[in-house]
């Protein structure tokens, strides 16, 4: 446990409506000190690329229609994990203390003695209309806005049930009772069957459905369409808004579901980045790493300014080969004056970026971001002795060609992939599309999935042959191996569709 978080023993968060971007900076922080993470079904799977891997995940359920485990064994969970002097996360969609039953849990905590904090997230009843195009109060049309459950406690009628004085009124967890709740809301002195009912479904992610109608007709057309758990209904004049003032589909990718499998240990702002991009366009994205970077110590161990010495030429051809062997060099004494005079090629901007952190501006990079590429851009190599850092499983290709054009060449594997299995909950789904951008990402994932009517996004063309071993879906070759080129082959998917 972090020294800064001793006094607070479980932290009761709120992580939002679905959308992962949605999450709040607080929620990251505690997630970063969490020893134990109790979460529900319904918080976006992403969240767990903030815990540490020594964090134990544990679903606790709280999803209609599936498993779940009882609040009072959730209760006695916390309390246990605190008295090991463990972090516990209590982790619940939308806002604890909105329909979240985090009051009863805030007072369980307390009869035990154990210290807690409450985490506000952004919640469902908000976020959900927004995303709509839902304006909860307008000047023209609602002037009050009140939040109801849709459930009943047991022995409870819908059809019994007194419901609040407001222009506007926003259901969670309506669709048990769908029928029984919009018949007697038609009896509502505000309301009518003619009253504008919206009905969101799986609001702020790709898979957000939505059917605008009216009280009377608002639960033969969920049916009709299919519409499920999780949902909530929004009664009032502004329910009609979502027909004219509806933004998210308006954004390129809105409706695709996206993975990004960049490795763990990767830096956080490179993850960041792909996924920034894509989630500003519209798309949902998983992260999902399918492999994990292994140092290989004996390798890193030769990267010392003597052994670099000989060298007339380094040839980087990815950020994890740069990360790596200036750390090695670093923690042997020496840095960046060892590569004076010795001709600097990278494969492509990102590992120039890396590069540039240590201050060291390439002498070659390719137009073309690829090992040909690089080679095309090469010098004479006759008398060149180059050292190329990389993984273990990195093409042969490079190398072979650098010594037919007479070059002595040194490859030295600095590290090394192996496969791991997707976040915990994380399914794919038809239609999500799947960026892979090695061939230990294409490997692994082949072991994992196979037959799902997907989309694959790869960076090289190397990587279409490999690809074209295990799947036989639509697969699309990025023109450029960067963050732009990947984007533009799914907005070309996107626009084919």
């Amino acid at each position: 446990m972090s020294d800064t978080l001793i006094h607070t023993q479980v932290f009761l968060v709120g992580a939002g409506p679905g959308d992962p971007d949605l999450f709040t900076l607080k929620m990251i922080q505690v997630l970063q000190t969490a020893d134990i993470v109790l979460y529900d079904y319904l918080v976006h799977p992403n969240f767990q690329k903030y815990c540490s891997e020594r964090t134990e995940l544990i679903c606790v359920g709280k999803k209609k229609g599936a498993h779940s485990t009882q609040q009072s064994q959730i209760n006695e969970m916390m309390v246990d994990f605190a008295m090991q002097k463990k972090c516990v996360v209590r982790l619940k969609g939308g806002d604890p203390l909105l329909f979240g039953r985090g009051g009863e849990e805030m007072a369980f905590l307390s009869q035990k003695n154990i210290s807690y904090e409450v985490i506000p997230g952004i919640s469902s009843a908000v976020a959900v209309p927004a995303y709509a195009g839902i304006c909860l109060t307008h000047r023209n049309y609602s002037r009050s806005v009140a939040f109801v459950t849709g459930t009943t406690q047991s022995g409870e009628l819908i059809s019994d049930k007194d419901y609040p004085e407001a222009d506007t009124l926003v259901f969670l967890m309506a669709m048990s009772h769908l029928k029984e709740l919009s018949d007697r809301l038609q009896s509502h002195k505000r309301f009518s069957e003619e009253t504008p009912a919206t009905v969101i479904q799986d609001g702020t992610l790709s898979s957000q459905r939505l059917v605008t109608g009216t009280l009377g007709r608002i639960a033969t057309q969920v049916k009709e369409e299919e519409i499920t758990h999780p949902a909530l209904l929004i009664v009032g004049d502004v329910a009609k808004l979502t027909s004219t003032l509806a933004w998210r589909h308006q954004l390129p990718l809105s409706g695709k579901r996206i993975w990004v499998c960049r490795p763990q240990s990767r830096p956080q702002t490179h993850q960041h980045e792909w996924g920034a991009a894509l989630s500003l366009l519209g798309a949902e994205v998983i992260h999902a790493p399918l492999i994990k970077i292994q140092p290989i110590q004996s390798a890193l161990d030769q990267i010392t300014p003597p052994y670099l010495s000989p060298f007339t030429m380094v040839l980087f051809t990815s950020s994890n080969a740069v990360t790596h062997f200036f750390k090695a060099l670093l923690q042997s004494g020496g840095d960046s004056r060892c590569l004076s005079k010795k001709l600097i090629g990278v494969v492509g901007p990102k590992t120039a970026e890396a590069l540039h952190q240590y201050g060291i501006i390439a002498d070659i990079q390719p137009s073309t971001y690829s090992a040909t590429g690089l080679l095309n851009k090469l010098p004479e190599l006759t008398h060149h002795h180059i050292l190329v850092p990389q993984a273990k499983k990195a093409s042969p290709q490079l190398v072979k060609e650098l010594r037919q054009k007479g070059a002595q060449v040194d490859q030295v594997s600095l590290y090394d992939t192996d496969p791991i299995p997707p976040p915990q909950g994380v399914v794919l789904k038809d239609g999500d599309t799947v960026i892979l951008i090695s061939s230990s990402q294409v490997d692994s994932f082949s072991k994992i999935y196979s037959g799902e009517k997907i989309s694959c996004v790869v960076t090289s063309q190397s990587l279409v042959t490999r690809v074209n071993q295990y799947y036989s879906g639509e697969l699309k070759c990025a023109q450029a191996s960067t963050i732009d080129g990947v984007i533009s082959a799914i907005l070309g998917e996107c626009k084919k569709k």
